[in-house]
């Protein structure tokens, strides 16, 4: 049986005026983002809408509409989200599909005529991994290459919330964000406003800073450039790590500590290139722990990410060997996720210790910064006894800006001047203990004293380890060797100021069977 041609008629009309609408939709500009209309409405021959297809290519488009693009990295990519003010942050798939829900939920009723939101949003959660696949979503290409404002050699560059500074060996400039030219990780946007006006009184960083400097200008001058060298995200010049250690020779074999390179150094380099380090989410500042670092294990730095700027390799277990970390400080480290192809990233890395950590060879020496903190922090004077406050948490926006004051000053330093060696406190004795005993160094600077044992005079060495073993019967255990007592020989000379360093070819000689050892003066001179 025909249906009337008036229903007919009607149902087309109805029909059109639907699709009308929708293409007026979609040409309709919405408050901050067009609203993309993604869907068409099926209809059964009376013209009653019967169900939702889903449009994938304009999908993608409302997605890519509300900021979200793919971003390439070597072999492999990451998702992130742009704001209008080009911020950029990292964001799951999770995070996509989550926003993407919210916004389609948030529209007035006006773009869900023929249909109804609930059976828009059911369908959508029908199939979430259809509609939101890795192969949709690695469609987010960007249009255009987003490149990252980055330092340069002259410039540094620093982010507030009220605008971003220029910071040369000159001086800084401060500029709104409508003069950025490239896009900026959101999580390098400090949560404070940044003031010129110069406060003179010296912020409880700095005098902190000074504390542990031994209170000696000229290693606060070198610990300021060092600071300055950290936070310049720079890396087309030597590379080179920073590792902190104490200054304190213990009575025993213990290590020392609570001297504040951890909780308050590195964390202050943190909260001037973070905008919260204790945000596990943002990952500018990364802290691993090194008692349980692997440099083995390919995902050791799987919790870094594309805007690292600086790792701490915190506590590093005894014995540890910084050799095994060069590659990462001069070439980057390799960061590697689940799943997820591995792509390098430089950084600046810092390695605190409260042993020493054996550094030989030039090659080693000029890829790493030793600096001595002094003890005046210790486990019966914290810096929150001293200053009478917790660091950070407890600061007031001008004790913040005087941060940020001190902070500019390091990094105009390093601009000016560079890295300023640091000189040495006990770091030479300390390591002489570390790799020897008390014993054996008992032992020798008793003999120097008493001029039993003198320098440029050759000694059987065979006999010198028997004249130790008799003066400390301890040491006649089995491994306690004459080959370990000949290191320790080594080390001493390499650590007590007094002695030339060991030199095979000059320094052992034989004669039949006998092997000698002869410790050189400093000064002595082939």
């Amino acid at each position: 049986m025909k249906e009337p041609a008036e229903k007919i008629k009607r149902s087309v009309k109805e029909k059109r005026e639907a699709i009308l609408l929708q293409n007026e939709l979609e040409k309709q500009e919405l408050p901050g983002r067009k609203f993309e209309i993604f869907w068409t409405i099926k209809y059964n021959k009376d013209a009653a809408p019967i169900g939702i297809t889903i449009d994938p290519l304009k999908q993608v488009e409302q997605i890519f509409k509300l900021g979200f693009r793919r971003y390439d990295i070597d072999k492999t990519n990451i998702y992130i989200h742009i704001s209008e003010n080009k911020l950029v942050k990292e964001v799951t798939p999770t995070t996509i599909i989550d926003t993407f829900l919210e916004y389609v939920e948030s529209q007035t009723d006006d773009y869900f005529k023929h249909t109804d939101r609930e059976s828009l949003i059911s369908k959508l959660y029908g199939s979430l991994g259809t509609y939101f696949s890795t192969e949709k979503l690695n469609r987010l290409k960007p249009k255009d290459a987003i490149l990252f404002n980055t330092d340069t050699a002259a410039i540094k560059y620093l982010y507030y919330k009220n605008g971003f500074i220029e910071i040369t060996k000159a001086g800084t400039k401060f500029k709104p964000y409508s003069e950025l030219q490239y896009y900026v990780w959101e999580s390098e946007i400090l949560p404070r406003e940044y003031k010129a006006q110069k406060d003179t009184e010296p912020s409880y960083f700095e005098q902190f800073m000074f504390l542990i400097a031994n209170s000696n200008p000229d290693r606060m001058q070198s610990i300021k450039s060092i600071i300055g060298y950290i936070l310049h995200d720079y890396y087309d010049s030597k590379l080179q790590s920073l590792l902190l250690t104490d200054s304190k020779i213990s009575d025993d074999d213990e290590a020392n500590g609570r001297t504040g390179k951890s909780s308050i150094f590195c964390k202050g380099l943190a909260y001037i290139m973070c905008a919260n380090p204790d945000n596990p989410s943002m990952k500018t500042y990364v802290q691993v722990n090194g008692r349980q670092f692997d440099p083995d294990n390919r995902s050791k730095y799987e919790q870094c990410s594309l805007d690292t700027k600086l790792i701490v390799l915190d506590d590093v277990f005894k014995g540890f060997n910084i050799e095994t970390i060069f590659n990462d400080i001069t070439e980057g480290i390799m960061v590697k996720h689940l799943f997820k192809e591995s792509y390098r990233k430089r950084v600046k890395m810092i390695v605190t210790t409260n042993k020493t950590v054996k550094i030989e060879g030039a090659s080693a020496k000029d890829r790493v910064i030793e600096f001595e903190f002094s003890d005046f922090f210790n486990e019966n004077r914290s810096p929150a006894d001293h200053f009478g406050h917790w660091f950070f948490r407890d600061w007031n926006t001008e004790e913040w800006q005087r941060f940020d004051y001190f902070m500019i000053s390091c990094i105009q330093l390093y601009m000016s001047q560079g890295i300023i060696k640091p000189g040495i406190i006990n770091l030479n004795t300390r390591k002489l203990y570390d790799t020897t005993c008390r014993e054996f160094i008992e032992y020798m600077n008793e003999g120097i004293n008493n001029v039993d044992i003198t320098t440029n005079m050759a000694y059987d060495k065979k006999k010198f380890f028997e004249a130790f073993t008799e003066a400390y019967p301890d040491y006649k255990d089995k491994k306690y060797t004459q080959k370990r007592f000949h290191q320790w020989l080594v080390n001493f000379t390499k650590y007590d100021s007094r002695f030339k360093t060991f030199d095979k070819i000059t320094d052992e000689t034989k004669s039949g069977n006998i092997r000698y050892f002869t410790l050189r003066d400093y000064n002595y001179q082939k």
